[in-house]
């Protein structure tokens, strides 16, 4: 997405600019107060605009827990700021950093609006294959020959197309905040050669087989590990699941809410409460705020290698060796579609957001995803 694509206006902050990501406001040029209030969750990007001896330069900011009202004030006074380091001189300066140096500052900025989990992986690679290499040059001086080269030696290494695909998924975005910053004038990593792959995960079961690891699941002593693998083949990621809070179960409207943050969509999203998950949310201690599926000992977010290790557990009695916990999801589709459940439906339950499959089956309602999937738990589960 370009820079300034969603960009709205907004009314009575000169220079500031919200970025509608999740076209909150198709119609609209620019936002009032008024507006403020349909801004309720997710994070909130504001474009910076500034001109500086003639020459017109931005910077994007990024809110998170923050009413839009204290997001526009915080970046207004930024806005002074940054006005003012530029009449200073100071923000020449950051040329001559390292990329090891504006990628810290980069991922530091970020980590209000990526996951842990996004960040730590983020780390991982850079510092494997980026850093080794080029993380000691001034950032003005990276070129695209020097992250193909890196792209290379990943894929002559035996390294996975994915791998050097991850490259350009990090550094692009990056590259856009140093221009953001009017470090560099344009992205090194826009043009980087990947080799195109196929990264689907294709994954088939028979219903005898589905039926096996439904009732091992539904008879999986910890009510725990039982509560979070029903809300698993509801056709759920996992970090959705492990981050539902407690506020967002909706009983009297039998729903509950995935926040745009937690999902891959990036929108928030409503998903009905079957019977299956209503009995399994009885099972669990209610603190009516916070986390609904909590480690034992810390309260926080359950540890994926403990979660693993349950699943093997399920799996094994189940007789389905070598399932992750993610064929969950291909599992529900493959069988939905084998049992004559159309595309549109099957998008609904498993909350995709392809361009073209969102327009198809946008009017579905949730009375549609619920009987659909009601209609395979009460099959598989006979």
């Amino acid at each position: 997405m370009a820079l300034y694509d969603n960009l709205k206006k907004v009314e009575g902050s000169p220079g500031i600019y919200y970025k509608d990501l999740y076209s909150r406001f198709p119609e609209k040029r620019s936002i009032s107060e008024v507006d403020y209030r349909k801004i309720k969750e997710g994070a909130i990007e504001l474009v910076l605009r500034l001109k500086v001896s003639g020459r017109q330069t931005h910077k994007t900011l990024t809110f998170k827990a923050m009413t839009m009202g204290r997001a526009v004030k915080e970046a207004a006074s930024e806005r002074v700021k940054l006005l003012q380091q530029f009449k200073e001189g100071a923000i020449s300066q950051e040329g001559a950093k390292t990329l090891k140096a504006l990628w810290e500052d980069y991922l530091r900025l970020k980590e209000s609006s990526l996951s842990p989990e996004n960040v730590k992986i983020q780390r991982l690679i850079f510092g494997k294959h980026i850093e080794p290499y080029i993380g000691s040059k001034q950032i003005k001086r990276v070129t695209t020959r020097d992250l193909q080269g890196i792209v290379n030696r990943i894929l002559a290494n035996g390294g996975k197309p994915r791998t050097a695909k991850n490259i350009q998924d990090y550094m692009r975005p990056f590259f856009n905040y140093a221009i953001d910053l009017n470090i560099v004038s344009h992205n090194p990593a826009t043009k980087l050669n990947i080799p195109k792959f196929d990264n689907k995960r294709y994954f088939e079961m028979d219903v005898d087989s589905a039926r096996q690891l439904f009732r091992a699941i539904l008879d999986y002593p910890d009510p725990l590990y039982r509560g979070i693998f029903v809300f698993l083949i509801h056709g759920r990621r996992l970090n959705e699941v492990l981050s539902l809070q407690w506020q967002n179960v909706k009983r009297e409207q039998g729903v509950y809410i995935i926040e745009a943050e937690y999902n891959k969509a990036r929108r928030t999203m409503a998903y009905p409460l079957t019977s299956y998950l209503l009995e399994v949310l009885e099972q669990q201690p209610e603190y009516h705020r916070g986390l609904v599926f909590r480690a034992k000992t810390t309260g926080g977010k359950i540890n994926r290698g403990t979660l693993r290790r349950h699943w093997e557990r399920v799996t094994a009695t189940a007789r389905v060796l070598g399932m992750r916990i993610h064929d969950t999801r291909h599992l529900i589709g493959y069988l939905m579609a084998n049992d004559g459940v159309s595309l549109e439906a099957i998008g609904k339950v498993l909350g995709h957001n392809n361009a073209t499959t969102t327009a198809r089956y946008s009017t579905l309602s949730l009375k549609t995803a619920e009987a659909v999937t009601d209609r395979l738990l009460r099959k598989i589960g006979e």
